[in-house]
């Protein structure tokens, strides 16, 4: 993805409501997790690779899932509360 994409993206979410993001980041989600597969699964990659790869797909879930956090303003030790 292009940084004039990434741009018009972040331009455009300014105006989404909650479930649209929520949607999104879903989406995100779901896309990084085939794609550690893909990069675990990769024949052409060497092992420092198929890491670098992973640790940064981890740091974009880590990413997602706190901006999910934001979204929702629901935190961990909020979870499971009774």
């Amino acid at each position: 993805m292009n940084t004039n994409r990434i741009s018009e993206i972040r331009e455009s979410q300014k105006n989404w409501n909650r479930e649209t993001q929520l949607l999104f980041c879903t989406h995100i989600c779901f896309a990084t997790t085939v794609s550690v597969r893909d990069v675990w699964a990769s024949e052409s990659l060497s092992d420092a690779d198929k890491i670098s790869g992973m640790k940064q797909l981890n740091e974009l879930q880590h990413y997602v899932m706190q901006t999910i956090n934001r979204i929702t303003a629901l935190h961990s030790d909020e979870l499971f509360s009774e």
